[in-house]
């Protein structure tokens, strides 16, 4: 019986389950090296698929707090992502992270902000470009 339950659970959310596209531009809107959008909220069970508009990104995920779910795609490689866990994630392309090419998933009732925008503060140490473009996205969130 617990088995059946389970599996009527999971099939609810897999069937209440949507997906969400982030682009990787070298520019959009008069911003360079950008996800776009580079800030999106999710419930859980929800996936995102990172598509490569244009040739040399890739992502990864750099802050996911004690969550387990992180990912790591290949050069120009469109990935899909399933978020099972509610927190914020950090994510950048691993070959322009430097210029700040970075973005922010929000997933349910995530309760580590404050972990959130401390990672990202010192993770922006290391952008040339797009200096503060993670707590800036970070500053315009809800708690």
């Amino acid at each position: 019986m617990k088995y059946i339950i389970m599996t009527i659970l999971f099939f609810q959310i897999s069937i209440q389950a949507k997906e969400y596209q982030i682009q990787m531009l070298n520019s959009d809107n008069g911003q360079s090296m950008t996800f776009s959008p580079s800030y999106l909220e999710l419930k859980v069970g929800d996936k995102v698929k990172f598509i490569a508009k244009a040739k040399g990104h890739i992502t990864h995920s750099v802050y996911s707090g004690d969550k387990v779910t992180k990912w790591s795609g290949k050069t120009n490689e469109e990935i899909s992502v399933q978020f099972d866990n509610p927190g914020y994630y950090i994510y950048e392309c691993k070959n322009h992270g430097v210029m700040g090419m970075a973005g922010v998933i929000k997933v349910g009732e995530a309760k580590d902000r404050t972990d959130a925008i401390n990672f990202a503060q010192e993770f922006e140490k290391k952008f040339i470009m797009n200096k503060k473009r993670l707590t800036q996205i970070l500053s315009k969130t809800d708690s």
